[in-house]
């Protein structure tokens, strides 16, 4: 499975370009995650948070 994070300050792409990414790796027999952010403070929070909890 893959994990995927796609940052764009636009929905309409988040959702056009994780749904091609999800027929691609589907023909291909992979699943995967996909999260979309619409800003990169809000990825940049989640890294952060995602790196405390982990301890690194």
């Amino acid at each position: 499975m893959y994990h995927i994070v796609i940052c764009d300050d636009e929905p309409i792409f988040l959702t056009q370009i994780s749904e091609m990414i999800i027929d691609i790796l589907a023909s291909m027999g992979e699943s995967c995650e996909i999260r979309k952010y619409t800003s990169i403070s809000e990825l940049k929070n989640t890294l952060q948070n995602t790196r405390e909890l982990l301890g690194n």
